[in-house]
């Protein structure tokens, strides 16, 4: 028997877009906080499509059957709120039932007959994602009749580049993507506890982005949030990174003085300063980033150079047609400079 295949985001999403074309049913398992419900969020944008989300663990039979009343004598469902969206669509609809491996026995047979009621509906896909039992997560695990109704089960994985490819285009603090570069299997170390703690996952980083950014004097407090965001060992781990990383000098310092700034020599500063550069990075200053990569490049610093290079085209592939581009491109730094524009278009396809 194969192993299962753990697909990342990236390859997830073009799953997941294709039974979106094709109106088929996909379930999505993995662990917490990988971002299984912002890949269906992003999905629906790009499709132009209605998202409806359910959530089965908070949710009661007649949710998805319809409040019981006597017609005639007879028994019938009235169909209210989302579900009666759903039944009466007249555009493309995603009915995406999160974490519906926590749903009771009884909401998942309810399902069940939304899931016969709906096939064949042009206008409805129905998607669903679930952690699994051995992630703490309060999985019952699901009826056999309930996973058969789905066309394909997929496993969702995590990997740094395709979590970095989102993180450079939604503001990841520069502190965070360096620390993560250096140490990309710090990004998700999930280990199913009872302790009421948090644990490093895409998640969870994100929300340690977001304390970097607060303001918070006191440097014990944000240790503290630290901890609370991503658990003590790996808040221990960045937070003495980050010390180190402190040595680097701001962007706003490289912008303004790239032929002088201070080069750092520690890895960690370096990736501080790089991350930097790429993540706030608009076009007027790449001159400025231009002459720092030289340096950075002199100065036996090419793999920074390269990795610096290679998310400013992520971000900004029209930066190839740029005066300094083309000057950059003929200097010792050119290979590198083509090495970047190659991954970018790579990347693109």
């Amino acid at each position: 028997m194969s192993e299962e295949i753990k697909l990342n985001p990236i390859q997830l999403t073009t799953a997941l877009r294709a039974c979106i074309k094709a109106r088929r049913r996909c379930l999505v398992k993995g662990a917490p906080g990988v971002g299984k419900t912002d890949i269906v969020k992003r999905l629906a944008a790009d499709e132009k499509a209605k998202l409806i989300i359910m959530h089965p663990s908070v949710s009661d039979p007649t949710d998805y059957k319809g409040l019981p009343f006597v017609v005639d004598g007879k028994a019938s469902f009235l169909p209210f709120g989302d579900l009666d969206e759903v039944l009466n669509a007249t555009e493309l609809t995603i009915l995406f039932l999160d974490d519906l491996g926590q749903g009771s026995t009884a909401v998942q047979a309810s399902v069940m007959q939304l899931a016969d009621r709906i096939k064949g509906n042009k206008n409805v896909v129905l998607l669903a994602a679930t952690n699994e039992r051995g992630h703490r997560a309060g999985v019952q695990g699901l009826l056999e009749p309930v996973k058969s109704r789905f066309d394909t089960i997929l496993s969702l994985g995590v990997d740094f580049p395709s979590w970095k490819a989102w993180a450079v285009e939604n503001n990841i603090d520069y502190r965070a993507l360096g620390y993560l570069e250096q140490q990309p299997d710090a990004l998700h170390k999930f280990d199913a506890t009872a302790d009421i703690v948090n644990q490093p996952c895409p998640r969870t980083w994100e929300a340690a982005s977001a304390i970097l950014q607060m303001e918070v004097d006191d440097e014990d407090v944000r240790f503290a949030m630290l901890i609370g965001a991503i658990g003590a060992a790996a808040a221990t781990t960045f937070h003495a990174w980050l010390r180190i990383a402190e040595d680097a000098p701001s962007r706003e310092e490289v912008i303004a003085d790239p032929h002088n700034v201070r080069i750092p020599n520690e890895s960690s500063a370096l990736y501080a300063v790089v991350s930097s550069l790429s993540l706030g990075f608009t076009k007027p200053e790449f001159p400025s980033i231009a002459t720092f990569a030289q340096r950075l490049y002199k100065g036996e610093h090419g793999e920074f150079c390269a990795l610096m290079l290679k998310d400013i085209f992520r971000k900004d592939p029209s930066v190839e047609k740029t005066p300094a581009f083309s000057a950059l491109s003929k200097t010792p730094v050119a290979k590198l400079v083509m090495e970047a524009v190659r991954f970018n278009q790579s990347e693109a396809k």
